[in-house]
């Protein structure tokens, strides 16, 4: 698969090598704010599939991807004639409306780093058979937060049956629970709260079994790491967020970092990826979420 190289299709993000840099890191012929990647993807049409940018569509060849778009078609295609498992778990699966990022970008204060949305069979189901939920979807990636009462959209009770509420319900437990405990609020409480307060990037957009570690250089993905290395660590080293690398560090470019709010997991810490009490990212997470002194 080719990967076109350069600053706009491929460039390699360097690493951040200092917490003490107060200003973005810029470089010619390219101005990057939080509202170009909000309106890069509030551009995209989540209407009709293939869900796929236009940018990337460019260099991920037809053999790379499923286009299925609906769990029926899935089966079909996965176990038909024909068909094998082994393919699904690294082909991209563009029938279904990508997630380069779950949370108000703007409001944010965790910002937690990840490679790319998973895939199991349901996800066809939960995208294709309950409306709301796609809907969710589509308002996310427009950023239209005031008209979702959880941003964070796998804290919504109505979602929290979803393999991605089930899997953050379980990654963030300690902190839903401390945050319970500190405000003296329910759980359903401190949920609809921290949604506002929480946020993941995914370095690839797009639904895949297994990472598609090759694809760490598209468009879409040169993108949200001028993002981070532009816009999130600098208000890191201004103390207004915490980032939280737990997945493909080296991809990410942010190996080296000495910022005490840009908390990089080592290769150890990542199969687990914790978040919770006894995590190296615990302390800052608490501290900037209010629920320690």
């Amino acid at each position: 698969m080719a990967i076109v190289e350069g600053s706009s299709k491929g460039a390699v993000v360097g690493t951040v090598d200092s917490c003490k840099e107060s200003s973005a890191f810029n470089y010619p012929g390219r101005e990057v704010n939080m509202a170009g990647l909000i309106e890069y993807w509030k551009s995209f049409d989540s209407n009709s599939s293939p869900y796929i940018t236009r940018e990337d569509k460019e260099v991920i060849e037809p053999q790379r991807h499923y286009t299925c778009t609906s769990y029926e078609e899935f089966l079909s295609v996965v176990h038909g004639e024909g068909g094998s498992e082994f393919f699904t778990k690294h082909k991209l699966h563009l029938g279904l409306i990508p997630q380069p990022f779950i949370g108000d970008l703007r409001q944010a204060k965790v910002f937690i780093l990840m490679l790319n949305p998973g895939f199991g069979p349901i996800e066809y189901v939960q995208e294709n058979q309950h409306q709301e939920f796609r809907d969710a979807l589509r308002k996310n990636l427009r950023q239209s937060s005031e008209s979702l009462e959880c941003p964070f959209l796998f804290f919504d009770p109505r979602f929290l049956w979803t393999p991605g509420g089930e899997y953050w319900k379980r990654k963030l437990k300690d902190i839903i629970e401390a945050f319970c405990k500190r405000k003296n609020v329910s759980y359903l409480d401190a949920t609809r709260v921290l949604s506002k307060k929480i946020a993941t990037l995914e370095l690839i957009p797009y639904h895949s079994a297994s990472a598609p570690k090759d694809l760490v250089n598209l468009y879409s993905a040169t993108l949200m790491k001028e993002f981070v290395r532009d816009i999130l660590v600098p208000r890191a080293v201004a103390k207004e967020v915490v980032i939280v690398c737990t997945r493909q560090t080296d991809a990410w470019g942010l190996n080296g970092s000495s910022c005490n709010n840009v908390i990089v997991y080592k290769p150890k810490e990542r199969q687990a990826a914790s978040l919770g009490r006894g995590s190296r990212a615990w302390p800052r997470v608490a501290w900037i979420l209010g629920l320690e002194d």
